[in-house]
């Protein structure tokens, strides 16, 4: 099969520091995906597809490496768009292990390009996966609505940056078994989002399993569900709106990108000035509320679950807004000079093992806040008011796969 230009046509309706040892609590501080909670669909079905006929599916002959790092850039719309989209972005890499790294159009792999529109829904267009990579514009172009709420923002972000990955609409893993009335198919693609016959059969109606799908994971509420209103299978089947990421396209996307068991430690800066240490989805559902406006990237890959030759990891929150992290459990137990106990961040290596780098802590001579980084040529041998305290532990590279 080739693949041109896949796109991907949305809903454009209109409403749319020694101390005594304390007992140690050895619960992970992991925290839970982000949640995006949302009453009900736009539209209720007339007539439910049955959940056996619903699944999520990859077109594996499309799919980036594992750990791969793919360069996007992101221009146009607002800005309040394109801090969504990079969030989207982030939630998609909260469970696929790609690495998404936001560069300049001029050095970008993928080109995601929004325009805006008096309106409250959106659409956009995309390639699949690396078919992007032959592509002249290399884009992805989301036509957003200035009036379009978050949820419908991040319909079709989510949706769009799905097929980069290399995810397929999701009925079109079983398409030939829905009773299509293709006339009314073909009026209904042309009427509301002109296509041509060539470009609805392409879309909406063609079957992809005959192209190798894998990763099929049964899911009604996939983001990557496709709308199908009753009337053009005469009702005998139809889908309705989602609007986040479901229980199985997580699924989906780990096991088509696996990460195993790590996870990126995000770096953020606090309107406080103070910074913080946290696995994405912890930024995403954002405890503080001034967490995402200074996201500062990725520092490194930790592991979730412990391993031989691995140690804790226990981060503290002090009162003034620092955020503490040590291996040495002695240096505050389970809290004490101001700061509390926030548990097990995640398992690191206190020494040098092959596939590791040292995360470097530093104290603020002046603040006493607390600074990590694997990047020691950030502050050195100390500058900026910050005193250097030595390695605090060695971790993985961002894009580590094991």
């Amino acid at each position: 099969m080739s693949f041109k230009k896949y796109a991907i046509l949305l809903c454009l309706a209109s409403i749319v520091c020694s101390c005594e040892k304390d007992e140690v609590d050895e619960t992970p501080l992991i925290s839970e995906a982000t949640k995006i909670e949302h009453e009900a669909c736009i539209t209720k079905p007339l007539i439910t597809a049955n959940q056996t006929d619903l699944r999520s599916a990859v077109l594996s002959n499309y799919l980036w490496g594992t750990g791969q790092t793919i360069k996007v850039s992101v221009e146009g719309g607002t800005t309040a768009m394109q801090s969504k989209t990079k969030k989207c972005i982030m939630e998609w890499m909260e469970f696929a292990n790609v690495f998404f790294y936001v560069t300049t159009p001029s050095d970008a792999d993928i080109r995601i390009t929004i325009t805006t529109y008096s309106g409250s829904s959106g659409s956009g267009s995309s390639y699949l996966g690396t078919s992007v990579l032959n592509a002249t514009d290399r884009s992805v172009k989301l036509k957003l609505g200035t009036y379009a709420s978050d949820y419908e923002l991040s319909r079709v972000i989510l949706h769009e940056l799905g097929h980069t990955l290399g995810f397929v609409h999701e009925h079109q893993a079983y398409s030939s078994q829905i009773p299509w009335n293709k006339e009314a198919v073909y009026q209904w693609a042309e009427q509301y989002y002109g296509l041509t016959r060539e470009e609805t059969d392409v879309n909406i109606l063609d079957d992809m399993s005959v192209y190798g799908l894998k990763y099929i994971i049964k899911d009604p509420s996939s983001i990557m569900t496709y709308y199908i209103p009753g009337n053009l299978t005469d009702y005998k089947f139809s889908t309705g709106w989602n609007y986040k990421l479901s229980t199985g396209d997580k699924q989906i996307a780990g096991q088509a990108y696996p990460y195993k068991n790590t996870y990126r430690l995000c770096r953020t800066v606090r309107k406080c000035g103070k910074h913080f240490y946290c696995a994405t989805s912890e930024l995403l559902n954002n405890p503080y509320e001034d967490l995402w406006s200074g996201f500062e990237g990725y520092q490194c890959s930790i592991l979730s679950t412990k391993e031989s030759g691995t140690v804790p990891m226990y981060r503290y929150a002090h009162s003034n807004g620092d955020h503490f992290f040590t291996t040495n459990y002695n240096e505050l137990g389970s809290g004490r000079l101001g700061y509390k106990s926030e548990g097990i961040i995640g398992y690191v290596y206190p020494s040098k093992v092959a596939g590791t780098m040292p995360l470097y802590r530093y104290v603020n001579t002046k603040t006493g806040e607390h600074f990590y980084t694997t990047n020691y040529s950030e502050l050195g041998s100390g500058r900026y008011d910050f005193k250097p305290e030595g390695i605090a532990c060695y971790v993985l590279p961002i894009v580590s796969v094991r």
